[in-house]
């Protein structure tokens, strides 16, 4: 019993809690993460953004020379 009664008193002392804590981190350090993952977010949402648009121009390319391909058939008829 007197050891548990100790452990207690120990837990529950200021300087043991403040040895014990678990480090936690400022508010500054905070913004700074959450500031890189919203930079790391941009860069991937543009890069998608990008590869829609080679998508679409090569798309309409490919329809170009097939209406081109079309109208120099017609003409040789």
């Amino acid at each position: 019993m007197k050891t548990l009664i100790a452990r207690e008193k120990i837990a529950t002392h200021p300087i043991y809690l403040l040895i014990t804590r678990v480090p936690q981190l400022s508010s500054y350090e905070k913004k700074k993460k959450k500031k890189k993952k919203k930079k790391k977010k941009k860069k991937k949402k543009k890069k998608k953004k990008k590869k829609k648009k080679k998508k679409e121009e090569e798309e309409e390319e490919e329809e170009e020379k097939i209406i081109a391909n079309v109208c120099k058939e017609r003409g040789k008829m």
